[in-house]
């Protein structure tokens, strides 16, 4: 009953707005990263996925994406080259907030990448992701 409850006092208070759909996809984009970090309060970090669904961040699985692209490209990155991007991008991304959208971490890697003038595998991580 309370979840009810609590759900029909957010869609009143979001009609009260009288906002346009696209104003209102905006607002709850931007706030569903906090309302997950103020209800779960757990200290753990979260990845909103393109499926919708949250999953915890594992660092591992960021560097495993990064070692795939570094592969297809044609000059592929070394351990410490991408223990560095991979560090660094888990770093600005973590600063960001505990709950951030897959396509921000994607975006952060493809920054990086260019930052260090790895093109080839920014072009290679750009099309595999």
């Amino acid at each position: 009953m309370e979840n009810k409850e609590l759900f029909i006092d957010l869609v009143k208070k979001l009609r009260t707005l009288n906002l346009s759909p696209e104003e209102l996809s905006k607002r709850i984009t931007k706030a569903l990263p906090l309302l997950y970090e103020e209800v779960l309060r757990d200290g753990r970090v979260y990845v909103i996925k393109r499926s919708g669904l949250l999953e915890e961040f594992v660092p591992r699985k960021l560097k495993n994406s990064l070692a795939r692209a570094s592969d297809d490209s044609q000059n592929p990155l070394g351990e410490a080259e991408l223990n560095l991007i991979a560090d660094e991008v888990c770093k600005k991304a973590i600063e960001k907030g505990k709950v951030f959208y897959s396509r921000n971490l994607r975006d952060l890697v493809l920054e990086l990448l260019y930052k260090y003038k790895y093109y080839g595998v920014y072009t290679a991580y750009k099309e595999h992701e």
